[in-house]
């Protein structure tokens, strides 16, 4: 089989997060004393609003494509849970897509986020 002839790296995964303006200014405040944090957010692949503080309407999005979402095993990662779970629901709202066909996590309760999960077949 060909999954047996490649080389396994690693599960990975493809997540995004929506915020609030409420939630991303306090997002914001823990990355300036938090590294580990400020990298993961410096490191996702988009961040729609993140670069300006953001306005009362704002929604702000960050996308990582390929990463090894290890809540227990990586520092950052585990920074940015607590702080979603210990945020109101109603100001986030967390997809994760695995490698696996049935791997799917929604979290939070921000539906107007304006983000879902899309699955398609490319050929």
């Amino acid at each position: 089989m060909a999954t047996e002839s490649r080389k396994i790296v690693g599960y990975r995964s493809n997540v995004a997060l929506a915020l609030t303006s409420d939630a991303a200014m306090v997002l914001m405040t823990l990355c300036e004393h938090e590294p580990e944090l400020r990298s993961l957010v410096a490191d996702a692949d988009e961040q729609i609003g993140w670069d300006q503080p953001p306005g009362a309407d704002e929604v702000v999005k960050l996308m990582w494509q390929g990463i090894k979402w290890y809540s227990g095993h990586h520092t950052d990662i585990g920074m940015l849970e607590a702080f979603m779970h210990n945020t109101e629901a109603i100001e986030w709202y967390f997809l994760r897509i695995g490698e696996e066909p049935d791997d799917v996590q929604t979290e939070g309760e921000f539906w107007e986020s304006d983000m879902y999960i899309q699955r398609t077949i490319v050929l």
